[in-house]
């Protein structure tokens, strides 16, 4: 596996945990649910600036790849502009709240995000 699938596979394992602290008998645990929120955030950052610098490369090396890259900047930046919103409105006091909604709203995303990260595999040779 390269290092983008690896860390691919972190941000599920990320979002998994996630699900199963919200999910947690008894209702969540908030505090460990902000611990994984800023995991992950961190995660994503640091995977998304690794990934840009091997995606700009291959539009330089690949002509032919400049459609699947402009694609994936798209449905990028609509994730990275929804994902900030979601944090800003999703405050720790607003989650406890409408925790129903926001579960809702981080299930959304996370479908969005594992859609997009399944895209990216299948169509740029990075993920070779």
């Amino acid at each position: 596996m390269n290092d983008r699938r690896t860390e691919h596979e972190m941000l599920r394992q990320s979002m998994a945990r996630y699900v199963a602290i919200m999910d947690k008998a008894g209702g969540p645990d908030h505090t460990s649910l902000i611990h994984e929120r800023v995991v992950f955030s961190r995660l994503f950052a640091a995977h998304l600036l690794r990934e840009h610098e091997e995606v700009t490369a291959l539009g330089h090396a690949d002509p032919q790849f400049r459609g699947q890259i402009r694609h994936r900047s798209e449905s990028l930046a609509g994730l990275r502009a929804d994902y900030s919103a979601h944090v800003n409105r999703w405050t720790p006091t607003s989650i406890r709240a409408d925790f129903g909604e926001y579960r809702a709203r981080v299930l959304v995303l996370q479908k969005r995000l594992a859609s997009f990260m399944l895209w990216e595999e299948a169509n740029l040779p990075i993920y070779a």
